[in-house]
């Protein structure tokens, strides 16, 4: 089997496709507003209603990222948390990068991003155990 993709529930889509799309270059391959019932027209004659994005790299199939907003209702945002340490739950997004170093750049002038430390090249032993 194949694992294709990860969505991720965001508050807001453009900021979020200013990160996705515009600082990192993914490219948007499916963006569409859903409304429950499906019959609903237009947001006021839904009961909800959300929009989802799929963005993907270089790979037609694998390596995707779906961005989900809920517009209605509104959702609230998760508790803010008093430190930056990972705990379990949390999620960690591991991209190949060409030019690493103004992806960054690009990335960290996005409005809301929050930069924990600047990219420093880190290595694992391989599957295999091996280098």
């Amino acid at each position: 089997f194949a694992f294709r993709r990860t969505s991720l529930v965001v508050r807001d889509m453009d900021a979020s496709l200013a990160l996705y799309r515009d600082a990192i270059g993914m490219r948007v391959i499916y963006d569409n507003v859903i409304r429950t019932p499906r019959e609903a027209k237009t947001d006021d004659q839904a009961e909800r209603v959300s929009r989802l994005v799929f963005l993907r790299g270089n790979d037609d199939y694998i390596g995707v990222i779906g961005l989900l907003e809920y517009r209605k209702p509104l959702r609230p945002p998760r508790p803010a948390r008093s430190d930056d340490d990972l705990r379990p739950g949390d999620i960690v997004l591991v991209f190949n990068l060409q030019n690493q170093q103004a992806v960054f750049d690009r990335a960290r002038q996005v409005p809301g991003v929050r930069v924990g430390e600047a990219p420093n090249p880190v290595t694992y032993p391989s599957y295999d155990g091996t280098g």
